[in-house]
């Protein structure tokens, strides 16, 4: 059995996977790995509507 918090890490870990792709590390216009993953932190938290458009 999956717990909510073992779910919600997978579905984390899933979503920011997904974004990590060198494309997206340009358009974030940073040079910093760790500024990178705040703003796909930040994406994730948005939601999908926000991300599509």
């Amino acid at each position: 059995m999956i717990t909510p918090i073992t779910g919600f890490a997978d579905q984390l870990a899933l979503m920011l996977g997904t974004l990590d792709i060198p494309a997206h590390l340009t358009a974030a216009h940073t040079v910093s790995s760790d500024v990178f993953i705040y703003v796909r932190c930040v994406l994730v938290a948005a939601g999908r509507r926000t991300r599509a458009g």
